[in-house]
């Protein structure tokens, strides 16, 4: 049996999810922060603290093989494109809740933003503190005073 995954349902639009992050920023003093796209994918960058973070989320494009079929049958163009759409709001649904989840809890424990987002913080060689460790292996050292 497969969980259902969080959102996939969902009719909230991604402008209403960017909106939505925008608020959640406001409320927690996060004023430098956007929204970019490319094909693969969408970012989301804030600075806290005095540092630079980087979310990368992956979206999947219509012609990804993932959205030929609804279950047994094929999709027309239309419909591949309606479930691409389907995920990608899903995945902004899901990011507004683990932004929001990362900040309650940072304001809970007391601690700041920019810890409670040290894997999405943007290290001197470009990378993310995340994607370091991973394409690496190694962990960055890092300093906890502003740059």
């Amino acid at each position: 049996m497969t969980t259902p995954r969080y959102a996939t349902d969902t009719k909230v639009s991604v402008s209403s999810s960017q909106a939505e992050l925008r608020k959640l920023f406001g409320k927690y003093g996060i004023t430098s922060f956007g929204f970019a796209e490319q094909p693969g994918g969408a970012m989301l960058a804030f600075q806290a603290g005095g540092y630079s973070h980087r979310i990368f989320m992956p979206v999947r494009g219509e012609d990804d093989g993932a959205f030929a079929y609804a279950g047994t049958r094929r999709r027309d163009a239309k419909g591949r494109r309606a479930a691409a759409a389907q995920e990608e709001r899903a995945r902004w649904r899901a990011l507004v809740l683990m932004v929001k989840a990362k900040l309650e809890y940072a304001a809970i424990l007391s601690q700041s933003v920019e810890s409670a987002f040290i894997e999405y913080r943007i290290l001197a060689s470009g990378r993310t503190v995340q994607e370091e460790i991973t394409q690496t292996g190694v962990t960055p050292a890092l300093t906890w005073s502003n740059p």
